[in-house]
């Protein structure tokens, strides 16, 4: 596991005794976006849909359309627009949603990654909140393309910890964090922090690399 990861993470979390001054300032909790349970419920929605709709047997076509039929506006046919093969069989090992937006009726249109026995796919799921409240699928859903990414960018910049002190500090917090050593691990942190150690623990071998952000680096001169 890289150390830098979790040395970044750590920091942005709880932050280091001797890399804020005065030690006796109080920790203030980072503030959390809030969240429209509406979006996190229809992403649900699109997701059990997905799952329902690239799951399918040749041996059992009506079953697809069983599966589907709760989330189906009754005005489809009963497939969704997916027409089961004549032979083999495809279930879902596991999806997630990727995408929230809305489309120009104000609905919102989910695309959910799923990982089927035959491959990755992409669906795009359109997903209709009724005046009372209801979810449905009252258009075809449809295949859609991954998140365009770039891996020719470069990872950003970010200076070398050069004081010796602070870089045994991290190391030592670093360490005791993924060892899952709280007492020794909190005795380097601020009075009051509090940390959610990994469920698995590590032993540190080395450390490549102790940097910090250069935002943070500029704010220290």
């Amino acid at each position: 596991m890289p150390s830098r990861l979790a040395i970044g993470a750590l920091l942005a979390a709880v932050g280091v005794k001797a890399t804020v001054a005065p030690r006796a300032a109080s920790v203030r909790a980072a503030a959390v976006p809030a969240t429209d349970a509406r979006d996190i419920t229809a992403q649900g929605f699109a997701q059990a849909f997905a799952r329902a709709y690239l799951s399918w047997d040749a041996r059992d076509p009506e079953q697809h359309q069983r599966q589907v039929a709760p989330f189906l506006s009754g005005s489809l046919d009963g497939d969704g627009g997916l027409q089961v093969p004549p032979h083999g069989r495809q279930q879902v090992l596991w999806s997630t949603a990727i995408q929230d937006q809305s489309d120009a009726r104000g609905d919102r249109v989910i695309t959910v990654a799923v990982q089927t026995t035959r491959q990755l796919l992409y669906l795009g799921v359109p997903v209709h909140r009724t005046g009372r409240g209801f979810l449905v699928v009252r258009e075809y859903p449809s295949l859609v393309g991954p998140p365009v990414s770039d891996p020719a960018v470069a990872p950003a910049e970010e200076p070398d910890v050069t004081d010796g002190g602070l870089r045994s500090v991290v190391q030592r917090a670093i360490t005791n964090y993924l060892a899952g050593e709280r007492t020794n691990l909190l005795a380097d942190l601020h009075t009051g922090a509090v940390v959610s150690l990994p469920t698995a623990t590590l032993d540190v071998r080395s450390v490549r690399s102790i940097t910090r952000p250069r935002a943070a680096a500029s704010r220290s001169r």
